[in-house]
């Protein structure tokens, strides 16, 4: 027995037949046609006598009817029969379409990039990420290649802000990154120190976002205030590049800390004064000569030519000398009060046995240590 037009169009008795379903749209259109051709003829005549004019429209409905049942079941059956195969051939047609885009691969790159980053970053660009990636490295500069020896550590609170000011040496601060690890791997409460790095290192293209990645923070005064006004430990060294790229025929002696900055910042937030000293960092990469000429060319402001030139690339790696590190004990600058810090006479006078204090912390491991390179 043959199957209606609806049990084609519902799918009923076998599976459904399309080419029966569109020929019977296609008559249904066709009548259509022929229906509206006749009402638009009477309409024109205006000769049509009521009861026609009814028939025709009532032919009009039932056929929108049957239209409006045939698009229905037409919808059924292309979401019922072809769900599944067009499906299929999105999803095919869709990653074809993003791989001949240039926006796939850049978003594959940019993802490659990141993946030893955090998708969150504290304010300074600090990515926790990149810090457990690079701890290995950090942990074996520490303990074998430097054998550090770090004292004092009690003279750190376990919590409220301070701020950590010592020597500088290095070209590279190393210096900086193993007395942050040290203080964060011994410390009972684990403390962090963000330590704030000279501009001259924000302008190296590749070491300035790596040093920020690890922790470190641009020196400013606004970095500063900001980062001890919240509870941080922050560490300072106030010699500058005077410190950093010394020659290592003066080696140890702890340069004038600039105009007192470091002092002027602990009075203006309240905190006190944590001195330290380092040992070791002056032998890593013993500056010989400068080539300022060359630096200024290149737009930095200093250029130092260690003796680890002499070995080629390999002058690239640091030598293993023996580190001590000491922790002095605080000094209460915060009973100076704010105003304590435009009193010039003071903060030089402050400034200045605070290097006093470094420099005797300094000599004392030196008299201490029997060899830069075994301790």
């Amino acid at each position: 027995m043959g199957k209606t037009p609806a049990e084609a169009g519902s799918g009923r008795g076998g599976g459904p037949d399309l080419e029966a379903l569109e020929r019977r749209l296609a008559e249904i259109e066709r009548r259509l046609d022929d229906e509206l051709a006749g009402l638009r003829r009477g309409a024109v005549r205006r000769s049509n006598p009521p009861a026609e004019r009814e028939d025709i429209v009532g032919a009009i409905r039932d056929f929108d009817d049957r239209l409006v049942e045939i698009a229905n079941r037409t919808s059924h059956l292309a979401r019922g029969q072809r769900r599944g195969l067009f499906r299929g051939a999105r999803n095919v047609a869709k990653l074809a379409g993003e791989l001949v885009t240039p926006d796939y691969y850049s978003r594959k790159l940019a993802e490659f990039g990141l993946r030893d980053r955090s998708v969150r970053v504290d304010e300074f660009g600090m990515d926790p990420a990149y810090r457990a990636s690079i701890r290995p490295f950090m942990e074996f500069l520490f303990r074998r290649w430097w054998r550090v020896r770090i004292e004092g550590i009690s003279n750190i609170p376990e919590r409220g802000a301070a701020l950590l000011v010592g020597n500088h040496a290095g070209v590279i601060p190393y210096d900086a990154a193993m007395v942050s690890f040290g203080v964060e791997m011994r410390h009972p409460a684990r403390r962090r120190v963000r330590f704030l790095i000279e501009d001259w290192f924000s302008t190296l293209p590749f070491a300035s976002p790596l040093i920020a990645r690890a922790g470190a923070v641009r020196a400013n005064r606004e970095n500063a205030e900001r980062l001890l006004r919240t509870g941080h430990l922050v560490g300072a060294f106030p010699e500058g590049t005077k410190g950093s790229l010394k020659y290592y025929k003066d080696r140890y002696k702890v340069q004038r800390f600039g105009r007192g900055g470091s002092v002027r910042l602990a009075m203006r937030t309240g905190v006190p004064i944590i001195p330290f000293a380092v040992v070791g960092s002056e032998e890593i990469y013993p500056v010989l000569a400068k080539a300022n000429l060359l630096a200024r060319a290149v737009g930095l402001g200093e250029l130092p030519i260690a003796a680890n030139t002499l070995l080629g690339p390999l002058g690239l790696i640091p030598l293993p000398s023996k580190w001590i590190i000491r922790i002095g004990k605080p000094i209460d600058v915060a009973r100076r009060g704010a105003r304590g810090a435009e009193n010039d006479i003071l903060v030089n006078k402050i400034a200045n046995e605070l290097r006093e204090n470094v420099q005797e912390m300094v000599d004392d491991l030196l008299t201490r240590r029997k060899s830069a390179w075994r301790g």
